[in-house]
Parts: C-alpha cells; structure tokens; sequence
C-alpha cells in the first residue's frame, strides 16, 4: 500500500454504531463546516471499531450495565463486548 492509499483508508472511518463517516452538525446555521469523525475506538485488537463519542455516549447511556466512574461512563462494545468507556457529555444525567 502506498502511503497516499493508507491516508485515505484511515480518512474512511465509519462508526460502528451509526454508520456515518461524520456526524452532521447539530446548529442549524447552513455552514459548510462539517460533522466530528469517529474518535473512540474499541482497544479490543481483534475488534478495533470506531465511534463517534456521541454514539457511543449513548449506546453506552442505554445499556442497563453501563457504570459510572467521575467523568466516563463503562460498558461492553457492541461487537465484541470488551470493556470501552467515553467521556460523560455535559448535561448527561445517569438514570
């Protein structure tokens, strides 16, 4: 693989609970800017997905084993059920 070939794979992270390359933004403004990339990633090497935070957040948020520790929520990936956490997003409330 050339080094230009390896860019562009690493640029086509999807993530592995929404499937979207980027998040679209959240304000309604018509701004060119786009959306965050996927920036959790599973540690699993066999695994090794992708996640947009806030996906993740949430898949997490859902889950009824899901713990809390300061400032990260803990849970399983939903391929391979490793342990992965993210950070609690700010008004984030635990049920």
């Amino acid at each position: 693989l050339s080094s230009s070939t390896e860019e562009t794979s690493d640029f086509l992270v999807e993530c592995g609970i929404c499937y979207a390359h980027r998040l679209p933004m959240e304000d309604d403004n018509d701004t060119e800017e786009e959306g965050p990339l996927p920036e959790a990633k599973c540690t699993n090497p066999s695994c090794n997905r992708h996640y947009h935070e806030s996906c993740l957040f949430e898949w997490l948020h859902s889950l009824p084993t899901a713990r809390v520790s300061f400032d990260r929520i803990f849970g399983s990936c939903p391929y391979c059920c490793e342990t992965v956490s993210v950070k609690i997003r700010n008004g984030a409330k635990r049920h």
